[in-house]
């Protein structure tokens, strides 16, 4: 049993890979580079927990990769459409060249939104394969009400032995 980090806090490089499609790290900007390519090629080879945190590193979200690799459940994750448990406020504001109007208030509207939106930072680690259920169910247990998280993943016995379930 492990648990190993293979990055922890790294602040997210975004790499807007078309068709609305967002990757936690510029592949093509860092996967050469001596270091950020290593934790890129790790994050593609391993499976476990990761989360991602806000601009004041509170935990927004937190994921496990079991049947998949850690860079594509978390790319999956950081891209998906969030309405059902917060609506943030937005304002639509031109992206043509129009005269600013003084007189003219935007409305503020409530929408949905993805974590490419409003996470700032990103943890991985590694886990054996035995812990990684009950790791996330602590997790997501341990963080409570601050996690955009909609499932309460293993609700009840935390996948531990002598844990008895209601």
């Amino acid at each position: 049993m492990f648990i190993k980090p293979i990055v922890e806090y790294a602040g997210l490089d975004v790499d807007e890979s078309g068709r609305n499609r967002m990757a936690i790290f510029d592949e093509a900007e860092w996967g050469s580079h001596s270091y950020w390519g290593e934790i890129i090629s790790r994050l593609k080879a391993t499976h476990g927990l990761y989360l991602f945190y806000d601009s004041m590193t509170r935990p927004l979200y937190v994921g496990i990769a079991q049947d998949q690799s850690i860079w594509l459940r978390a790319n999956q994750s950081y891209n998906h459409y969030r309405d059902r448990q917060l609506r943030v406020p937005m304002v639509s504001h031109p992206t043509s060249n129009v005269q600013y109007d003084p007189d003219r208030t935007r409305k503020i509207v409530r929408k949905g939104f993805n974590l490419s939106e409003v996470a700032s930072f990103f943890s991985a680690y590694e886990v054996s394969a035995d812990l990684i259920p009950g790791l996330e169910a602590f997790a997501i247990r341990a963080f409570g009400g601050v996690l955009l998280n909609t499932k309460i993943e293993g609700n009840g016995g935390l996948g531990l032995t002598g844990v008895e379930e209601e």
